[in-house]
């Protein structure tokens, strides 16, 4: 009796566990990100002159993004830049964001734009000659 009293507990902790980790799963679908942040990563070969012209554009970019806004749709779809209406699809962490449903569906990972889902958050990283711009969306 006491081995099947265990066992049921730790079935019942495992279905538990289960549940929990779903409730806090990283599924874009259904959410709203807004703008929150955005900023500059440099590798050290970044010269100083280099690294102020970046930041000295950086109150603009802000400002720019300030306004945007994904909304991403159970079928599939997202608004995002310019209320322009993308395709998206998500494995894991990352989402692929798609011009065309087309191109969605065949899920070619040469065309396409990524987002990272860090928590409540979504980021958008570029990177070119050890400067990296990362902006930052928060669960609206």
């Amino acid at each position: 009796m006491k081995k099947f009293a265990l066992a049921l507990v730790a079935v019942i902790s495992t279905l538990l566990m289960c549940l929990s980790f779903a409730a806090c799963s990283s599924d874009v679908a259904g959410n709203t990100y807004v703008f929150d942040d955005a900023k500059f990563e440099f590798t050290s070969d970044v010269s100083a002159e280099d690294r102020a012209e970046m930041e000295s554009g950086l109150g603009e970019m802000k400002e720019m993004y300030s306004e945007v806004e994904f909304t991403f749709k159970e079928d599939g779809t997202c608004t995002g830049i310019e209320s322009t209406v993308v395709y998206y699809v998500q494995e894991g962490d990352t989402v692929y964001l798609y011009e065309s449903k087309e191109k969605a569906d065949a899920n070619d990972k040469t065309d396409c734009s990524t987002l990272k889902v860090d928590g409540k958050k979504l980021i958008m990283e570029e990177s070119d000659d050890g400067i990296t711009l990362k902006i930052i969306f928060k669960k609206k």
